[in-house]
């Protein structure tokens, strides 16, 4: 499930470092991209259908009480779920077989 919405689409690639949209044609050519994106007539990345999802955040009920919180679980529990209207974004993969041991998800 993909919620990172229009300005945070997911994108599987072979670089730690993501960014794509922001990138130089030579950056962006350099990049292996797997899975999130289509290619437009330019040869510019834009994300593919799915890839994005409505916008969500995870949001503090009150003030921010990690520094009082012994676990994660208990932490999470001092949040909330806050989404735009729409829908999640979902991409459906497979892991090419010429494809590196180590990907990256991007958002």
């Amino acid at each position: 499930m993909l919620r990172g919405g229009g300005d945070h689409p997911f994108y599987i690639t072979d670089s730690p470092e993501g960014g794509l949209g922001q990138r130089n044609e030579n950056e962006i050519r350099a990049e292996k991209v797997y899975a999130g994106v289509v290619y437009d007539s330019d040869d510019y990345p834009v994300p593919m259908e799915g890839a994005t999802g409505r916008y969500c955040e995870w949001k503090h009920k009150g003030i921010d009480s990690w520094a009082a919180s012994s676990t994660f679980e208990e932490y999470t529990k001092t949040l909330y779920l806050d989404c735009d209207p729409g829908e999640p974004g979902y991409i459906n993969w497979t892991v090419p077989m010429n494809a590196p041991d180590i990907l990256y998800y991007q958002v």
